[in-house]
């Protein structure tokens, strides 16, 4: 699967892997993913409340740093992205616990 780019409010990224459903039939799969303006990403994963605000402030630190200026200026970085479980894994670090998708 190939995602030229999401662009949903202030969050905008690219990304290219393989994505399926799991025997539960719930989303799983890896991608390496470009996001764009990651510090909105990480204000929006705090806002729904699956973040702690103290924890948002230390990830969108260390995304400043794995920032990089992309062709407009913007800051991007770019991650791999593993969704397994029931857990997006955005990176090495960082991990936030997905809801159940009622089928």
């Amino acid at each position: 699967m190939e995602l030229q780019r999401l662009a949903w409010g202030p969050l905008q990224a690219t990304a290219n892997g393989t994505l399926a459903l799991d025997q539960n039939l719930q989303p799983m799969g890896a991608l390496n993913t470009t996001v764009i303006g990651p510090g909105a990403l990480v204000d929006a994963v705090v806002a729904s409340g699956a973040m702690r605000a103290s924890d948002g402030a230390f990830a969108k630190l260390a995304l400043g740093m794995l920032s990089k200026p992309g062709a407009d200026g913007t800051p991007e970085v770019t991650l791999p992205a593993r969704v397994q479980n029931g857990n997006l894994y955005l990176g090495p670090p960082a991990s936030w616990r997905c809801r159940r998708i009622a089928w």
